[in-house]
């Protein structure tokens, strides 16, 4: 008996192991019958160019013409009963593609999966001078101090960049350079910091939501009846993934001395908790700074809060959820919280900051760390309070896998046969909130251009993504069939005046940490297609104008008279001067400037 039970589990969890995009029967039931008839026939499904299969299980059949995009498929062998498998890579193209079948003598059931991440190194469809320009550029800054980048961009299905730049770690605690610093390669894992909030805690949401396991119109209260008092029982699921919630920015549960959020001014902090269960308890208590829905204040708690409400409602752990439902899927073996813990190394890592969370030795709190933080999350709540593995930071990853998963939405909620979320489902998380356009439930969109900052102005309003304290930035382009992910470590870095603005490394003053230059010349790459000496001109055109830019910074503004702005302002001359092959006066001038001001600092 107990043989036969376990026969009929294993038979059960075979059926539920694919889940497809498209999964029909023909001919139509009489409930789904439509008399225009054609529309009983044909479907759209997501494709690209050159990949994809469909399944055909058979019955009775005898006969049936099949097209894709108009081409037939060869379905002579099709007889009696049966399943057949058909490679359609021939008849696809990017993006909406047409099903038709007709003159049907027989039953077929037609399963299309979701499409896949190719990596055809032959067909690159990219402008390859503006992507000479990407590399050479990165590499400029790279050699001014940039602590390291990696990127990774998948244009219709298919891999078409993949690259490293710098090293995982660059300086001693002091500030001093490495002499044998280990360089990154595609492989290296990056902290995401906040765009953990997307490709965990939001994912995980979007596929509860989906499966009808979670409503975004439940009040937290009906998960957490504990979560009462000073209007939270006005606060919605919804309300949090639009961080409209009431929360205050950053409450600080890990630091003792911290006295600005628990509505209790006594000089300690009685939110003060470490530990999952002690957080959660915190959470519940902390008052909110504004009434839910009347403005939209960014929160970690919000995620904090999701991702606890995601393993109330899963019955599991985040990350154990996470993994078994969408990494090990997606076949990611480079994406896990806790990396040292899970089998990836410390020089695998991408280290940030060089004394612990101290902002060089001026922050200090309770068993605050102060050695060079690397394979280990460098957010506070996320390390010491939640033990780094919590709703709104924690995730590591490279660029592949992180643009793997970012796919998904572009595939409209699945990756091969595997479907993670509804399209219906992921329409909802994926439009403007109606207070803000830059807003979806979770997701940062470009919304009027407010983003365009990070995802540039070349990125359609449809446009989403998310970025990352540490440096990381996701921009997905539906509209384009695009995705970019840009990994740094901005923070391994020294603080540029501690005390007075602590949060302000010198990684961060570099144009690669700043986002909108590489997803600018990524889009570019992709939109013109000028020829080499025309590319050229207009690449060198502006590398002055960003050269000029900051130069007039350096001169004008304090905060850019640094000596990672001049640095990275004298490489990006040299870097004009080796595509030219001859400086003007003018820029020979501006490097004679700042090598002077470098000099009297």
């Amino acid at each position: 008996m107990k043989k036969i039970l376990l026969i009929l589990l294993n038979i059960l969890v075979f059926l539920n192991i694919y889940s497809y995009q498209i999964e029909k029967s023909f001919p139509v039931s009489k409930e789904n019958f439509d008399d225009s008839i054609l529309t009983n026939e044909m479907f759209e499904f997501k494709a690209f160019k050159n990949q994809g299969y469909i399944v055909l299980e058979y019955d009775e059949f005898k006969n049936a013409e099949i097209y894709i995009n108009g081409i037939k498929l060869k379905t002579d062998d099709l007889k009696g009963k049966g399943t057949k498998k058909i490679d359609i890579s021939k008849a696809t193209k990017n993006d909406k593609n047409i099903f038709q079948i007709s003159n049907l003598e027989g039953k077929v059931n037609v399963k299309i999966p979701y499409p896949v991440v190719t990596e055809n190194k032959k067909e690159k469809s990219y402008n390859e001078e503006t992507i000479k320009f990407l590399d050479e550029f990165i590499k400029a800054e790279v050699k001014a101090g940039l602590p390291s980048a990696q990127i990774a961009v998948i244009k219709d299905g298919n891999l078409e960049l993949l690259s490293s730049y710098g090293y995982v770690n660059n300086y001693n605690q002091d500030g001093t350079e490495l002499k044998d610093k280990v360089k990154v390669t595609n492989n290296t894992v990056y902290d995401l910091a906040s765009n953990t909030k997307m490709y965990a805690t939001n994912y995980a949401i979007m596929k509860l939501v989906s499966e009808k396991k979670l409503n975004l119109d439940d009040y937290v209260d009906k998960i957490y009846p504990e979560f009462k008092g000073n209007n939270k029982e006005k606060v919605q699921v919804s309300d949090l993934l639009k961080h409209q919630g009431g929360f205050p920015p950053d409450p600080q549960y890990f630091n003792d001395k911290y006295d600005k959020d628990d509505g209790i001014p006594n000089g300690k902090n009685d939110l003060y908790a470490i530990g999952k269960e002690k957080v959660k308890d915190a959470i519940m208590k902390t008052p909110l700074a504004y009434e839910p829905k009347t403005s939209t204040k960014y929160s970690d708690v919000d995620y904090m809060l999701l991702g606890l409400i995601v393993e109330k409602v899963s019955s599991q752990d985040l990350d154990t959820y996470l993994k078994e439902n969408f990494y090990d899927k997606l076949n990611l073996k480079r994406t896990t919280f806790n990396p040292l813990q899970n089998g990836i190394s410390k020089n695998e890592t991408a280290a940030t900051e060089l004394n612990g969370n101290t902002r060089d030795n001026t922050i200090d709190f309770i068993n605050a760390r102060k050695y060079t933080v690397q394979g280990e999350v460098h957010d506070e709540k996320a390390y010491y309070s939640m033990k780094g593995v919590s709703g709104h930071a924690g995730l590591f990853s490279n660029a592949y896998e992180v643009a793997k998963l970012a796919q998904v939405i572009i595939n409209e909620g699945g990756y091969d046969n595997v479907k993670f979320f509804d399209k219906t489902t992921l329409d909802n998380f994926i439009k403007p909130k109606d207070i803000n356009a830059s807003y979806g439930l979770g997701w940062r969109r470009q919304g009027d251009f407010i983003y365009r900052w990070a995802f540039s102005g070349l990125a359609s309003r449809e446009t989403v993504g998310h970025t990352g304290w540490t440096g990381t930035l996701t921009v997905i382009e539906p509209s384009q069939n695009l995705v970019i992910v840009l990994l740094t470590n901005a923070k391994n870095s020294r603080v540029i005046d501690p005390v007075k603005k602590p949060n302000d490394f010198y990684g961060n003053h570099y144009y690669t940490t700043n986002y909108g230059v590489i997803s600018s010349i990524i889009i570019d790459a992709f939109s013109n297609k000028n020829d080499k000496k025309e590319t050229n001109l207009r690449m060198n055109s502006a590398l002055e104008d960003m050269i000029k830019g900051k130069y007039n910074l350096i001169k004008t503004d304090s905060d850019y008279k640094n000596s990672a702005d001049i640095r990275d302002t004298v490489e990006l001359i040299n870097l004009l001067n080796r595509r030219t092959g001859k400086l003007t006066p003018e820029y020979i001038q501006m490097k004679e400037d700042l090598e002077k001001i470098s000099s009297e600092k």
